[in-house]
């Protein structure tokens, strides 16, 4: 027989404690964003989305047309309520929402999680949400990530240099993806100096946002002291060999994981690989693949063609990331 806690634990597993009224004024507040008219058969689905995804300690409207206005009533409405995963990601949110929601988030001490991707967030919307999280020591995750082409957050260099900013305050935050942002080379010099003073950033996505060969290497430069970072995605931002180098020199001892154009990340040796097969034993590279490499040599054997690149952990012996296997030269196998 279950204790009356569990009981109620169970409850509001299953329920939704969000008022009728409550889901009506947001249903509201949608349309005044999407300019359409209101109707009783659309506020009724809308309440029922609500019921069935607002419930427990997650709130999900991911995808619902939630603009500034809805992001409004939803921080001054979503205090009462214990959740600890907000999910409002391919909305319409923009910077004007985001400062609404980061006046909730600054002094919230639920909500760990945050899934902010795709809502045209801005420069000026990324500004305020890190500005707010200065003040935030239970949050721990952000996504604030786009998909390519749909309602991008663009907070560009103005909004790396708030997060730097606030990494360098906020030692609670650990896990956070900026991907395809636009933040550039410069945004990740400024991202890498100030993990110099973080302590708890140990997840971080920077794929996508045109940081190049350069701004790789910066990077690179302040790995060896970034104590905490266990992983870092830098896929699709243009690096070429040079780039890929420094950060492998950089991270010796640990795992390094490769991705097609552009390495995909590093992994520590807390967090392995899950591919668990060997690859064959190689005594060299390719022929024409990575020029000389006797000389201060990465801490990886690479197989690489121009800037597809994948690398061999020396301490496992493990092919650190999913690839396919090709003839080669002599008949014998290598990874493409």
């Amino acid at each position: 027989m279950q204790t009356p806690d569990a009981q109620r634990f169970e409850l509001l597993e299953t329920t939704c404690p969000i008022p009728i009224q409550d889901r009506y004024e947001l249903f509201l507040a949608k349309c005044r964003d999407l300019s359409i008219r209101p109707s009783q058969s659309k506020a009724e689905r809308f309440a029922e989305v609500i019921e069935r995804n607002c419930k427990g300690n997650r709130f999900c409207l991911r995808e619902n047309g939630l603009g500034p206005q809805a992001a409004s009533f939803l921080s001054q409405h979503l205090r009462p309520y214990p959740f600890t995963t907000l999910i409002l990601s391919s909305n319409l949110i923009k910077d004007e929402g985001m400062h609404h929601l980061s006046r909730f988030l600054r002094h919230n001490r639920t909500v760990v999680f945050v899934n902010l991707r795709s809502n045209e967030i801005g420069p000026a919307g990324g500004e305020a949400l890190f500005d707010a999280l200065k003040q935030n020591d239970t949050l721990t995750s952000v996504d604030l990530s786009s998909i390519s082409g749909i309602n991008r957050n663009h907070i560009s260099l103005r909004g790396a240099r708030a997060f730097a900013d606030c990494i360098r305050t906020n030692q609670v935050l650990s896990h956070v993806n900026l991907e395809c942002n636009g933040i550039g080379r410069e945004g990740a010099e400024v991202i890498a100096s100030a993990l110099l003073e973080n302590e708890s950033i140990s997840d971080l996505d920077l794929s996508s946002n045109n940081i190049g060969t350069d701004g790789c290497i910066a990077v690179a430069r302040v790995m060896p002291q970034a104590r905490a970072l266990e992983r870092l995605v830098m896929k699709r931002n243009d690096i070429e060999d040079r780039g890929i180098f420094d950060l492998a020199r950089a991270l010796s001892g640990k795992h390094l994981d490769f991705s097609s154009k552009n390495p995909l990340a590093f992994i520590s040796p807390s967090t392995p690989s899950q591919d668990t097969r060997l690859p064959p034993p190689l005594d060299q590279t390719p022929e024409g693949q990575n020029g000389d490499m006797t000389s201060d040599p990465p801490p990886f054997r690479f197989l690489s063609a121009k800037n597809s690149m994948s690398a061999i952990c020396p301490t496992c012996e493990k092919r650190v990331y999913q690839a396919e296997w090709i003839p080669g030269p002599g008949g014998r196998p290598y990874y493409k």
